[in-house]
């Protein structure tokens, strides 16, 4: 993928620096023998002065067998994620084990027991619309149907399309059902290169009424797993994806400092169970910034 590192002039439009999230230069989807999964609802509209997320959690919950003293370790498979209504507490990131080095040929062979899939975040300085065709933008939003202000409002006026749909769907909803989730916004006629749209609800609201640090980021986790899901969805059902760009989500008018939220995107694993097959993933996000 070429990058480009757009300068900005005086006056000029403001420019965004790209933080790569591992998912890859593009998502390919191989054949497969069985029926695709079911893909998740696909939504777009923003928050003005808050940035979005929101995905409801999925935990896949691995155990471990122990035989008698001196046998071999036994995984038994993963039980599938069930979607919860509350959020799980937040986790320190940095007990994390430290994370292993794997090729996209082998991640469908990985041990489940360690995720087969984590997600990398690349950082770039740009434009982040300045995306090829095919491409998801993620930022984050409120959950009031909202892009007035900050990034979102530079999202409204690019995708003016996907702020009507993410407008309805805050509308039909309530915001504490929403924060936590995701809506994966398809690409629109008359939208601009054809891009996604990826909304993070993160915060139920915005400005003074914005949630606390504590809890955007509790939300950020499972609404970044929940849009990874759709992503992967989308993928299985034999669309075109191309690249994942994120912006320094939660730290514009959330007052959120990137890096922790960043920690939490890198901490996501998914196991075999949770990849559809045929899926070939590589979990590469670029988050992009200005200058």
């Amino acid at each position: 993928m070429n990058e480009k590192k757009a300068k900005g002039t005086k006056g000029g439009p403001r420019q965004f620096t790209q933080t790569k999230l591992t998912f890859g230069s593009a998502f390919q989807t191989q054949p497969q023998s069985q029926q695709p999964q079911h893909k998740r609802q696909k939504l777009t509209d923003e928050d003005a002065q808050d940035d979005n997320i929101s995905s409801k959690p999925d935990d896949a919950l691995v155990k471990k067998d122990v035989a008698a003293a001196g046998s071999n370790e036994g995984n038994k498979s993963p039980s599938s994620g069930v979607s919860k209504t509350v959020l799980p507490a937040l986790k320190d990131v940095s007990d994390d084990p430290e994370p292993q080095q794997h090729s996209p040929a082998n991640l469908e062979t990985q041990d489940t027991q360690h995720g087969s899939l984590r997600i990398r975040v690349t950082e770039k300085v740009g434009d982040i619309f300045d995306a090829p065709p095919r491409s998801i933008l993620i930022h984050a939003c409120n959950a009031v149907g909202s892009w007035g202000g900050g990034i979102a409002l530079a999202f409204r006026q690019h995708y003016p399309d996907a702020f009507k749909i993410y407008n309805g769907h805050c509308k039909r909803s309530v915001p504490q059902h929403l924060v936590g989730t995701a809506l994966l916004i398809a690409p629109r006629d008359g939208t601009r290169r054809e891009h996604y749209v990826g909304c993070l609800f993160t915060s139920r609201r915005f400005g003074k009424n914005k949630d606390s640090p504590s809890d955007i980021l509790r939300a950020t986790e499972p609404a970044m797993r929940d849009l990874i899901k759709q992503i992967m969805g989308e993928m299985a059902s034999g669309e075109e994806v191309g690249e994942v760009r994120i912006c320094h989500i939660n730290s514009g008018l959330f007052a959120v400092p990137w890096d922790r939220s960043k920690n939490l995107i890198e901490s996501l694993q998914f196991g075999d169970e949770e990849v559809p097959d045929g899926v070939t993933y590589s979990g590469d996000i670029i988050a992009y910034s200005p200058n």
